[in-house]
């Protein structure tokens, strides 16, 4: 099965979306399926204190629009912005044919126009 996962927090950037991203699309790619993670690339690379190293991947990423820090409810955030962003997914799209989009974090602007524009079911 060919599976996206569409995330807007994924290496170098910190967190537990990053780790379950990590952890899921390694384990479908273990189980057999091709795999494609798509993500921004960052405007601000974050600064970690330990020097984390990204781990060994058996999947493909895929970097669609920019992401910038946001700041809601007190929390930093990420907030995916590009105006080819629906055009780019279209691209990505119609190259690897999905099975099925699996999508993180629903509300943002990536995560929505990745929904919008999927012809694949999205989860």
């Amino acid at each position: 099965m060919r599976i996206a996962i569409v995330t807007d927090f994924y290496y170098p950037s910190l967190g537990g979306i990053t780790e379950h991203v990590q952890g899921q699309a390694t384990e479908l790619a273990r189980r057999g399926h091709d795999v494609t993670v798509l993500t921004p690339r960052l405007a601000i690379t974050p600064h970690t204190v330990d020097g984390h190293d990204v781990p060994a991947r058996s999947f493909d990423i895929v970097h669609v629009g920019l992401a910038f820090p946001f700041y809601a409810n007190g929390a930093e955030t990420l907030l995916t912005i590009s105006p080819s962003l629906p055009f780019a997914l279209d691209r990505v799209y119609r190259r690897h044919g999905f099975d099925v989009v699996h999508v993180h974090n629903p509300f943002g602007a990536l995560p929505i126009t990745a929904i919008a524009r999927s012809r694949a079911p999205a989860t």
